[in-house]
């Protein structure tokens, strides 16, 4: 039997690989974001997001018509 009826977000952190430097206003439009621009790729570093807030910025990166070569999950501790 299940109880209780109250939804349960789960929250991970992912690393977004994309390809090419981004500027300052591609920046903006991924903030809260940590970013890291090196090597000709930008690393995004999301930490405590929920599903819905990862499709948002997959959804983001191709409406932008950005390459996005490697997602990473980091398994919450515990």
């Amino acid at each position: 039997e299940c109880k209780g009826g109250g939804a349960v977000m789960i929250t991970s952190d992912y690393t977004i690989v994309l390809e090419g430097a981004m500027g300052p206003v591609l920046r903006d439009a991924f903030d809260p974001a940590e970013i890291c621009t090196r090597s000709g790729t930008t690393t995004l570093v999301l930490r405590g997001v929920d599903q819905a807030a990862l499709h948002a910025v997959l959804a983001r990166t191709r409406d932008l018509g950005l390459t996005l070569p490697e997602v990473q999950h980091q398994r919450p501790a515990g």
